[in-house]
């Protein structure tokens, strides 16, 4: 066997694995086709999607799937991610946050990559996804 046949083995293995991955995940299949028009439509439509984090105790739902809209390499808002955002509060996320950080320290994985549990990470996270969503500058 070769050297660069001894390297191209691990790469068919990591090709297979990888190919197992994104065909579990509607997402992850998405991307390996290049956003593929007719898998998005299939596979990305939110059918009455509630957020169980929503202030109001009725839950936001979303009608449909929100692409994302990239510009210089940053998400900018749209009146779609305007739209899917009505009814959910910076508090609403807020509280979705805080969850997660209150999950992320307990995994010792994560909680790695975290510097300080005494920073304000859902808080700051809450603002960001809030500021890329609706263009409001909180």
């Amino acid at each position: 066997m070769t050297n660069s046949t001894k390297n191209n083995i691990p790469n068919i293995i990591l090709t297979k694995e990888e190919e197992e991955l994104r065909s579990s995940d509607p997402d992850l299949e998405l991307e390996g086709r290049d956003n593929d028009e007719a898998l998005l439509e299939k596979n990305m439509t939110i059918k009455n999607a509630v957020c169980p984090y929503n202030s109001t105790g009725t839950g936001s739902t979303a009608a449909a799937f929100v692409p994302l809209n990239i510009n210089r390499n940053s998400h900018q808002y749209s009146e779609d991610t305007i739209l899917f955002m009505d009814g959910i509060t910076l508090d609403d996320l807020q509280n979705m946050t805080e969850l997660f950080y209150d999950n992320a320290f307990q995994d010792d994985t994560l909680d790695k990559f975290l510097r300080s549990k005494d920073d304000p990470h859902g808080s700051r996270f809450a603002k960001w996804i809030y500021q890329k969503l609706t263009g409001s500058y909180v």
